[in-house]
């Protein structure tokens, strides 16, 4: 049976504190091993196995320093349940996530226009695409 894989890109919106930062590295690399520990969990209930083993690939972009997944990567089409994609860099992207940020989503800064403008197109142009967003995420998803 094919393994059902997803691609997340995670839209890394501040640096942790240097604590956090030392322990846990950048919110993407923490929302990685959250999403990826929790597909291996999906993947010891049977019911779950049904379109294959279920896998999560992990695309982090920098968007304070202007780094959003280039529009032509995004997924434009359902995937189909009994044609998985490969999962990797190269695949369409399935779901996009927001992390948290020391920022307001108000704030007058053009990296948070950039992002807010990109959610929206992405918003009402990819339908297919997943969007999540932790505290900060939430607030410029809305």
């Amino acid at each position: 049976m094919a393994q059902h894989k997803i691609h997340v890109a995670v839209l890394d919106a501040d640096i942790p504190c240097l604590k956090v930062y030392k322990a846990r590295g950048l919110y993407s690399s923490q929302f990685r091993v959250l999403l990826q520990a929790a597909a291996q969990r999906l993947n010891k209930i049977p019911e779950t196995l049904k379109k294959g083993p279920l896998a999560v690939h992990v695309t982090a972009f920098d968007a304070v320093g202007g780094s959003l997944p280039p529009l032509e990567t995004l997924r434009t089409n359902p995937q189909s349940p009994a044609e998985p994609h490969a999962g990797g860099p190269s695949s369409p992207i399935d779901a996009i996530l927001i992390t948290g940020s020391a920022s307001s989503a108000y704030e007058d800064e053009p990296w948070i226009h950039a992002m807010q403008s990109y959610i929206q197109t992405v918003h009402a142009h990819y339908p297919d695409i997943k969007l999540f967003g932790s505290c900060f995420g939430h607030q410029i998803i809305a």
